[in-house]
């Protein structure tokens, strides 16, 4: 008997540790399939809804954007005035007739002889407005009105320099108590962004 429970117990030895084997084997098979196979795939969900929350992201704000291109829609016409007459602050540069226009009559208004020229290097491509030399006879309080004409008016337009003297005047001129001036002016006036 001593035998057999001997070899019993030598068989319920081998029994359990052929259990423990396979246990570690199917233990380690598990693990192995859960790293190659189960994480990738758990990395590819996180992935892919890291994804589907920035897509969200990105529908919410181009609702955002639609939602404000139709509040402008809305509001063009109100704001349409307003735009046109920004848009008349602007000195077309390739075809500035209408801003000599301006000038000549701003300065017949004011009683004031005028001629106009471009300044040099005033129309470069990059540069965001047209420079002007003006140059005008009239009496000081007229100059002075004309000038007040020019920087009040419905062009963007800025005096950079401004000389003014005493005209020589003709006998004639000369028995009239007002005094004539000659004014010189360098102006910037501001064109349309491109």
């Amino acid at each position: 008997m001593e035998t057999e429970t001997k070899e019993s117990q030598k068989f319920w030895g081998n029994l359990k540790s052929q259990i423990y084997i396979i246990s570690a084997v199917f233990t380690i098979v598990i693990i192995f399939l859960i790293l190659f196979f189960a994480f990738p795939y758990f990395k590819e969900i996180k992935q892919n809804s890291e994804e589907l929350v920035s897509v969200k992201n990105n529908l919410a704000s181009l609702g955002d954007q639609v939602s404000e291109v139709e509040k402008f829609e809305i509001n063009y016409v109100s704001y349409r005035a307003d735009l046109e007459k920004i848009d008349r602050l602007y000195v077309d540069s390739k075809n500035p007739a209408e801003f000599f226009e301006f000038l000549e009559k701003t300065a017949d208004e004011c009683q004031v002889a005028m001629e106009v020229s471009l300044a040099e290097n005033s129309s470069s491509k990059a540069s965001s407005f047209v420079g002007f030399k003006i140059f005008s006879t009239g009496e000081f309080s007229k100059v002075l009105k004309f000038l007040e004409k020019l920087e009040a008016g419905q062009y963007l337009v800025e005096v950079q320099e401004l000389s003014i003297s005493s005209s020589e005047q003709s006998g004639a001129a000369k028995k009239t108590s007002t005094k004539q001036v000659d004014a010189n002016f360098l102006i910037r006036a501001f064109t349309k962004p491109l």
